[in-house]
């Protein structure tokens, strides 16, 4: 937003001429896809695994993927929470 509150494409231009601001992005860009491929390199064996042989415990252990999931997924709605909670009261405290 522009000091009239209109949305514009200027904050675009002014990050991508810092270089610190590019070479941060580039960076988180290549953890998200690092991330992706070991996940998808630990997922997918472990899934067909789980599915095509008659362990005796797997249902166990897809219990124990989903409680892992779920509660990463409850840690990270938290932060978000947290996080818009300091960003509501800091905009009154700068601003």
């Amino acid at each position: 937003m522009d000091d009239a509150g209109y949305f514009t494409l200027g904050n675009f231009a002014k990050f991508f001429a810092h270089p610190e601001a590019i070479n941060t992005f580039v960076y988180s860009i290549g953890v998200a896809i690092i991330t992706t491929v070991v996940c998808i390199l630990l997922g997918y064996p472990a899934a067909y695994i789980l599915t095509q042989t008659r362990m005796k415990y797997a249902s166990t252990v897809v219990v124990l993927f989903i409680l892992t999931y779920l509660s990463l997924l409850s840690l990270l709605h938290y932060f978000v929470c947290l996080f818009m909670y300091l960003l509501c009261s800091f905009e009154y405290i700068i601003f």
